[in-house]
């Protein structure tokens, strides 16, 4: 009853759902070994929300269970259907559930399958998960999703909800980096600077701009700094080195 009211008043008062977990009582002596039960009874025992739970009501055993399906989690992300996505890894947490399959190991297995589809995806698209992920929210949503259904689906969604603004399509994305070239076309420009800046593999960049473009970046950028300098050129009486620092050439000579 004690633990009933406190699960109850935390909820009341912070919104955090919390468990208690109950163990055979013991002497001093054998503390460690209690302790590292109640642990173990804690991991294998997901499908419970403010919940008071007894050593003695868990199995110890549980059945052999069917990991998720990868190949219709990475069709769902080819396709853009993300919502389909979550709602597949929520439904397949759910049956680990009702079957009594949710447990420290199955779960595991679950994220691992899921990290390891979206990493997948993203490296096919040039993307690097390092800058994608790379936050304290990301972090504390990882060391938290093996600990719970909804701990899972947080830290899943985040993923997405993350992934989804930067996939754009084969059609949208080298226009999305003309238009970048074209708004910083007479700032330092490189591979580098557009890799960080729409979160790609420099190569990747390369290789949909030219099929796009027919031209390299570095060309196209050239080509757009030498229009504009003839304009001034022809239009201005503006000396020659000061023509060439305004289109993006600090070294007169080369220019």
């Amino acid at each position: 009853m004690d633990c009933e009211n406190l699960v109850e008043t935390v909820w009341s008062d912070a919104q955090c759902p919390m468990n208690c977990f109950i163990g055979e009582p013991t002497r001093l002596t054998g503390f460690k070994d209690s302790l590292g039960s109640l642990k173990m009874l804690m991991s294998n025992t997901l499908n419970k929300e403010r919940a008071v739970i007894l050593w003695s009501s868990v199995p110890s055993d549980y059945a052999s269970f069917r990991g998720c399906d990868r190949d219709a989690l990475t069709l769902f992300l080819e396709r853009g259907e993300y919502s389909q996505f979550l709602s597949y890894c929520t439904t397949y947490l759910q049956k680990l559930s009702e079957c009594g399959n949710l447990n420290a190991i199955s779960i595991a297995d679950f994220q691992s399958d899921a990290i390891q589809v979206i990493y997948s995806f993203i490296s096919s698209k040039g993307l690097t998960a390092n800058k994608l992920f790379d936050d304290d929210t990301y972090k504390l949503l990882a060391a938290l999703s093996c600990n719970s259904t909804r701990g899972m689906s947080m830290f899943i969604q985040y993923l997405i909800q993350a992934l989804a603004p930067k996939l754009k399509s084969e059609r949208t994305l080298p226009d999305a980096i003309r238009d970048y070239i074209d708004q910083h076309i007479f700032e330092d420009i490189s591979l580098n600077i557009l890799a960080g800046a729409f979160y790609l593999d420099p190569d990747y960049i390369t290789k949909v701009f030219k099929k796009s473009f027919g031209d390299s970046v570095k060309n196209y950028v050239i080509r757009k700094r030498i229009e504009k300098a003839k304009e001034l050129l022809s239009g201005t009486v503006l000396p020659v080195n000061i023509v060439a620092s305004s289109v993006g050439y600090e070294n007169y000579s080369y220019f």
